[in-house]
């Protein structure tokens, strides 16, 4: 994917997952397609930002959704893990292992 972004990949690898090839070969609809069908948003907002000029405004707005949902369940999965250990929200640990003085 990177060498073809690079422009240093003449051609789509046989052995390419169908998503990557469909978007290499242009159906970035397709690609985003199959990125849904596999549960996969961050990677169906990449192939939905391969839009072209005439579908681009409507496409940003359906990747702007995609990349807020996944800002905020990051953000959750986060504060959920740190619940999990018992870190209190804003606590910081100095170097020691103490809890750093506030300032």
């Amino acid at each position: 994917m990177w060498l073809w972004r690079a422009g240093a990949l003449p051609e789509v690898p046989a052995v390419a997952a169908e998503p990557y090839r469909l978007l290499l070969g242009g159906d970035w609809r397709g690609a985003a397609g199959v990125w849904e069908a596999l549960g996969c948003p961050y990677d169906q907002a990449q192939a939905l930002a391969h839009a072209d000029d005439e579908d681009a405004v409507a496409v940003d707005h359906h990747v702007s959704a995609l990349l807020a949902k996944l800002s905020v369940a990051s953000r959750l999965q986060v504060a959920l893990a740190a619940r999990e250990l018992g870190i209190v929200a804003g606590q910081a640990a100095a170097q020691d292992g103490e809890p750093s003085p506030s300032t």
